[in-house]
């Protein structure tokens, strides 16, 4: 009922995560009547659900605060800035492949893909346009940088909030799921590696 309801105001155009919030405190409240619970009860259940998810809640804030305070620090944009100047002076199979690499190390950083999008791609599309890379490749190598290392940030609400859940400390999530993703961003850089040499244009 809940996932049919949120859809529905979706589709409907309203705000869905504000929509999704009145939902996650009005069906609760309705379930605990349903089973019979008094008001006391429903409240004290709220609570204590509430109160397991208060450290999840604080730690996503916290990731989205640094984020942000990089973001709008300029700190990003400077780093990005002096990465991507090798480029320049490289092949076009290696500046692919290195322009994997960059978005793979800014990722973490910045997990939000519009964000990185608004800061990467003015530069980097430039870069491939004088390195004659297809503007498909390019495309390609943010998908790549953007995707794996998502599991390793500690910036991301989704990652941080799911580590905590699960009871695990990020450094032991960590040294699990590094191995896992180096092997994907090495066959990534492979893919990069083949595509750039073919001439790849997504067709």
């Amino acid at each position: 009922v809940v996932m049919y309801t949120v859809r529905g105001a979706k589709i409907e155009g309203s705000r869905p995560y504000h929509f999704q919030t009145a939902c996650f405190i009005a069906f609760p409240i309705l379930a605990g009547i349903v089973h019979g619970f008094s008001l006391d009860e429903i409240g004290n259940s709220f609570a204590k659900g509430a109160a397991s998810m208060a450290f999840v809640s604080m730690a996503i804030g916290l990731a989205g605060v640094v984020s942000i305070v990089m973001n709008q620090g300029n700190i990003i944009h400077t780093i990005v800035y002096y990465l991507t100047q090798p480029l320049l002076a490289i092949g076009q199979q290696f500046a692919s492949v290195f322009m994997t690499i960059i978005i793979a190390i800014i990722n973490p950083i910045i997990p939000s893909a519009s964000s990185k999008a608004a800061i990467l791609v003015p530069i980097i599309s430039p870069i491939a346009d004088a390195i004659g890379l297809t503007p498909q490749l390019a495309v390609q190598a943010f998908q790549f940088g953007d995707g794996f290392t998502n599991l390793i940030s500690p910036l991301l609400g989704w990652t941080v909030g799911s580590v905590t859940m699960a009871g695990l400390s990020f450094d032991k999530w960590l040294k699990w799921v590094l191995p896992i993703v180096i092997i994907f961003l090495l066959l990534s850089f492979i893919f990069m590696y083949i595509l750039t040499g073919m001439g790849w244009t997504g067709i």
